[in-house]
């Protein structure tokens, strides 16, 4: 199982892709990502729970997830079941400059999620139908390709966003504030949470089974139960994703970086970086690596 890689240029006919009203089930999951992309997941019907970031949740009928980009994430479907989901991956040159206010950016949702680890959103019976009036009006201008349609498909989407950001900022239980899946047992989410630190990305199996007070093989077979990855795997998508961070907010040599995300060598380093992402460490920085703005810039901007 290797998480999907989803590439975005500036030459792409749009600055986000549709996957519209696919059905999925055990055998044909939605993929587990770590890609710079980031993505709403709405559910039309059926049933699952989401593994994202560190945190379990139900999946139902009605449930928008909203992703940042970086964030470790998995669908797990139990045998027999089927879901159907309509999933809109997209990049931040999503949102223009000159269309946002001091009140709004179009990526003020995925940062509200961020910056409160919660992911999903329900919505009413009202809010489900129009998103899925929006997103079949997205489906069809793509599909139609008349003239007007990026346009037309892109702004849709930025009513999606704004009325996503409206139902979190309004209806208080509409964003939950804790997770509903209760399936994990307390040692796995205490060991999950530990994992969100920057002094663990150098750990092992058997240092986190030592921790919870269970077993290497134990650990390991209710990690991959719950989360449909190994642990191994996840570790690995753990340094990649801090990797990432500092390559493209810092200056720091790449030796440290390898150290502070608890690679034991370069060399091995650039092997697990490439294998993820298909980039070398010195490339990714480089195609992503931007001037940070001076304080007094950040006014009113929502990174």
């Amino acid at each position: 199982m290797q998480p999907i890689k989803k590439h975005l240029s500036k030459q792409d006919l749009l600055p986000f892709i549709i996957d519209y009203k696919q059905q999925r089930g055990p055998d044909n999951e939605l993929p587990d990502h770590i890609q710079d992309w980031f993505e709403l997941v709405y559910v039309y019907k059926g049933k699952g729970s989401f593994f994202i970031d560190h945190k379990f949740y139900d999946m139902e009928q009605g449930n928008v997830f909203v992703i940042p980009a970086n964030t470790i994430h998995r669908a797990i479907l139990e045998q027999h079941s089927s879901i159907t989901v309509t999933a809109i991956f997209f990049h931040g040159g999503l949102s223009l400059k000159e269309l946002q206010d001091d009140a709004y950016h179009a990526l003020h949702l995925l940062h509200t999620a961020r910056q409160s680890s919660t992911y999903r959103i329900v919505l009413n019976e009202e809010q489900q139908r129009t998103i899925e009036q929006q997103l079949e009006s997205i489906q069809e201008e793509v599909s139609s390709r008349q003239i007007g349609y990026k346009s037309a498909a892109l702004y849709t989407l930025q009513l999606i966003l704004i009325m996503l950001s409206r139902v979190v900022q309004q209806s208080n239980p509409a964003i939950e504030t804790v997770p509903t899946y209760t399936l994990a047992p307390r040692w796995m989410e205490e060991i999950l949470k530990q994992l969100e630190g920057t002094d663990s990305l150098g750990w092992n199996l058997a240092q986190l089974a030592r921790s919870a007070n269970v077993s290497s093989s134990h650990f390991s077979r209710v990690f991959k139960q719950l989360t449909g990855m190994n642990v191994t795997q996840y570790l690995m998508m753990k340094r990649i994703i801090a990797a990432k961070q500092l390559l493209t907010e810092t200056d720091d040599k790449l030796s440290l970086i390898a150290e502070k995300c608890g690679f034991d060598s370069i060399p091995h380093f650039y092997r697990c970086f490439k294998s993820m992402t298909s980039y070398t460490p010195a490339t990714y920085r480089h195609m992503h690596h931007i001037k940070r703005p001076k304080l007094n810039e950040m006014e009113g901007i929502i990174e």
